[in-house]
């Protein structure tokens, strides 16, 4: 079985801590709850500049190293592969984070198979970095996402998608071949018994 398994906000605590430093450098206090638009620049109701410098701050190895893992994610990562799935790490995160990633989820014992960067959201033109028609190809089992629009795309593709419970996918009615979850600890029953 091969499991695709989305980075921020679904093995990595990245959004609320994304929203601690624009409270920080901005004075935007904005509790983790009411951050109902996926587009941070919207959650946060930050000006063009400071999106700008959000972007910049929370792509940094400084940031990104001191994000914590989701609550129960590398207990079940290292279950599934026990139980011999094959883990697909796939991330949005812009092609300079890939070896920063890389040694965050070594560091926090979330063993994989392969690590992609995918340009999600067409965000990275011209950069080293997967396109979506690229990636497109690839076959997936399970995909555990916290993004509506990549939900979308992978259960068009027949993959089963488990959507990770986050304040800006709460309003959205899900498609066949999509579950919430609100916990790690529900995965591996899904993920064995596909309900």
């Amino acid at each position: 079985m091969r499991i695709y398994l989305d980075v921020d906000d679904v093995l990595a605590e990245t959004t609320r801590a994304i929203a601690d430093h624009a409270a920080a450098c901005f004075g935007r206090r904005v509790a983790f709850d009411d951050m109902d638009d996926f587009e941070l620049e919207r959650s946060l109701r930050l000006t063009p500049e400071q999106a700008a410098q959000l972007h910049r701050d929370i792509h940094a190895d400084a940031f990104l190293d001191r994000l914590a893992p989701v609550d129960g994610a590398a207990e079940c990562v290292r279950g599934l592969r026990a139980d011999g799935a094959d883990i697909a790490v796939v991330t949005g995160r812009p092609p300079r984070c890939r070896g920063l990633t890389e040694r965050w989820l070594d560091r926090f014992g979330l063993a994989h198979d392969s690590l992609d960067l995918v340009d999600k959201y067409g965000r990275y033109e011209g950069e080293d970095v997967i396109t979506l028609e690229a990636f497109e190809h690839q076959h997936f089992d399970v995909a555990v996402e916290d993004s509506i629009a990549m939900a979308e795309y992978l259960t068009v593709r027949g993959v089963r998608v488990l959507l990770f419970d986050r304040p800006w996918n709460r309003k959205a009615v899900l498609s066949s071949g999509a579950v919430r979850i609100d916990s790690w600890a529900r995965v591996p029953a899904l993920i064995d018994h596909g309900g």
